[in-house]
């Protein structure tokens, strides 16, 4: 349903209220090797997102958090767990 109705979705958030420059994103095949994401503001993702070419499921992210997306990508990964999930594995907790 969203990927196929975000005009309207994004049209009835201003409606209600939201300024057509809140910044809003499209994630496609999220956590998936062929993720795209698409960026802009709620008057601009419907035309960014059809040029994209996006394919369902699209999950939408409204508001200021898409703001620190480049910040949180730039950010350390960690890909071991933390010391203390890894003592409860080790003790036979997990």
């Amino acid at each position: 349903m969203g990927l196929g109705h975000i005009g309207e979705i994004a049209c009835r958030l201003i409606e209600h209220g939201l300024a057509s420059h809140t910044p809003a994103a499209a994630i496609a095949s999220g956590t998936w090797q062929d993720e795209k994401v698409v960026t802009g503001t709620l008057a601009s993702l419907p035309d960014q997102a059809q040029q994209a070419a996006l394919k369902a499921p699209v999950l939408f992210i409204v508001g200021r958090v898409v703001e620190i997306r480049d910040a949180l990508a730039a950010a350390p990964r960690r890909d071991e767990p933390s010391a203390a999930v890894r003592q409860e594995v080790q003790a036979g907790h997990g």
